[in-house]
């Protein structure tokens, strides 16, 4: 979100009342415009903007008759927010009995919400429920079971 302070144009200048605002914005693949109706209306947010993003805006009043010249570009940009997506192909092998490699690619750089400062990585051991796995086993006496990877004759 982007918050502006609207001044009004000196009123020698209006050529009648001056009924509102038009805002233009454009980011780097889209472009939508807003109007705020009003002369006294000094403040308007824009909303639905993509976090960590540099905006041009540019700024027309209007009365009756249309629009009037619009203001030089002005340069905007929304602050960083958390990334919208998370690492991508996340991948797993095991190194040892007591460790594991993971790897992984950033998000995409349209959805990191700004500078990556890092990752977390979190994990929880699983361990195997013997009474269930013999229960399991007492069921199926000929079959191979698998459970987790691993295969019980």
């Amino acid at each position: 979100m982007i918050l502006f302070e609207i001044e009004a144009p000196p009123q020698e200048s209006w050529n009648g009342e001056l009924l509102g605002y038009a805002l233009w914005w454009r980011g780097s693949n889209a472009s939508r415009a807003l109007t705020v109706a009003g002369w006294t209306s000094t403040r308007t947010r824009l909303g639905g903007l993509r976090p960590h993003a540099r905006y041009e805006v540019r700024i027309r009043s209007f009365n009756s008759v249309g629009a009037g010249p619009p203001s030089a570009p002005l340069a905007a940009a929304t602050l960083e927010d958390v990334p919208e997506s998370p690492p991508q192909y996340v991948r797993c092998e095991p190194l040892s009995a007591q460790s594991l490699r993971v790897w992984w690619e950033p998000p995409p750089v349209a959805e990191r919400g700004g500078l990556l400062l890092g990752y977390e990585i979190t994990y929880q051991a699983r361990l195997i429920n013997i009474m269930s796995l013999w229960n399991l086993l007492l069921m199926h006496k000929n079959q191979t079971i698998e459970t987790e990877g691993q295969k019980f004759p």
